[in-house]
């Protein structure tokens, strides 16, 4: 059943049984799992609202596109809180929850698409193209959530997203990619508490 696809830790039950999915480091398959697991064994258990931690240096935009979607379609709202860094698909993860905060002293980092081309890729024009519009196609339903979670324009988000850019929780809050700075967040009886 679901444990199979991924066994949790008893810190991770614990935490979950707070209504807390805590993700932490690259953002992989594994990631993807995880997430996947916590919010079937959520669902099952009522759909209770939830705490997304995050914390993550970015990773496989695949999965980080997969795991918006599996929070984006979670029934309950969800707050997702950076405490540390939200690099790049960490930062979409954010994108996916009801209400996005950070801490006083995390930051959060935007770009565009990494990808990696073989040689062999960029000699053959055709494959060089089909890689091409695979990249170009990822990176369009990136800049279309951050277009509809911060009402920027598709222009003023590749201007943004050109080269790496590293944002102050100040600057991430003035271009709505967050919604507040917070300095605490608590859990009491599965009630979220922020201050």
């Amino acid at each position: 059943m679901l444990q199979d696809l991924y066994d949790l830790s008893d810190v991770e039950t614990g935490l979950l049984k707070q209504g807390i999915i805590h993700i932490f480091g690259p953002i992989n398959e594994d990631t993807y799992d995880y997430v996947s697991v916590c919010l079937a064994i959520l669902e099952a258990n009522g759909s209770p609202a939830i705490t997304i931690k995050i914390n993550s240096p970015g990773g496989a935009m695949d999965c980080s596109l997969m795991i918006h979607d599996l929070i984006s379609f979670y029934a309950a709202p969800s707050i997702g809180l950076i405490i540390g860094r939200s690099c790049s698909g960490g930062n979409l993860i954010l994108q996916a929850c009801t209400k996005r905060y950070s801490s006083t002293n995390s930051f959060h980092l935007v770009h565009d698409l990494s990808t990696i081309c073989k040689f062999k890729t960029m000699r053959n024009k055709e494959r060089w193209k089909e890689e091409f519009e695979r990249s170009e196609a990822f990176q369009n339903q990136v800049y279309a959530i951050y277009q509809h979670r911060t009402g920027l324009s598709k222009r003023v988000l590749i201007q943004l997203f050109e080269k790496d850019k590293f944002l102050s929780p100040k600057e991430a809050l003035k271009l709505r990619i967050i919604d507040r700075i917070v300095k605490s967040v608590r859990t009491n009886n599965g009630v979220t508490i922020v201050a």
